[in-house]
């Protein structure tokens, strides 16, 4: 885990919640001991290498997951008005890769070690009362708070996200819940 990942899917918070866990935290005192490290360093870096070099995984470090907002939607992966209109390629476009980097003013936040990078620290300067910096939305948050409910607007979803996030639900399960439960 870092600062900005959470491991809060699967229901395993609401298990810990349920048991009243309110934190685990374990300590080690030794080293983790691999057989061969030379060799291990080796396949690492050659593994990096290659996920660095992929196109798929190119477009996730120029733009991160909304980076690809629009091949979704044109592949009909992406949830258009409760999966109800079949294509939307203006808001998928103003949602996704450069137009979400420019809104939202969108840096690389890799994950410790990780060669990808496609997790975003944002920044939203104005209007002035939803003045924001952190964690961006990812795709699948663009697609339920963003094309289903035909909101073009990334920086509207980056606030829903937000809201979610410091509610300590997320903008995936916050919006099957308000769904669910409407």
């Amino acid at each position: 885990m870092d600062k900005h990942s959470f491991a809060g899917r699967c229901g395993l918070g609401a298990i810990m919640g349920a048991k009243n866990v309110k934190a685990v935290a374990v300590r080690g005192t030794r080293k983790v001991e691999v057989h061969n490290p030379q060799a291990t360093h080796e396949l690492i870096k050659k593994y990096q290498k290659q996920i660095y070099e992929t196109v798929v995984e190119n477009e996730f470090r120029v733009h991160g997951t909304p980076g690809i907002c629009e091949t979704a939607e044109g592949l009909g992966d992406m949830p258009i008005k409760y999966w109800e209109q079949d294509v939307w390629p203006e808001g998928a476009k103003k949602l996704g890769g450069p137009s979400y980097t420019q809104a939202l003013n969108a840096k690389p936040l890799p994950c410790k070690y990780c060669p990808i990078g496609c997790h975003r620290k944002i920044k939203i300067t104005e209007p002035e009362e939803y003045k924001y910096e952190g964690i961006g939305p990812e795709y699948e948050t663009l697609g339920l708070m963003g094309t289903n409910l035909l909101i073009d607007d990334p920086k509207v979803v980056a606030i829903g996200n937000d809201i979610a996030n410091r509610l300590g639900l997320g903008g995936k399960f916050l919006f099957k819940y308000l769904v669910s439960n409407s």
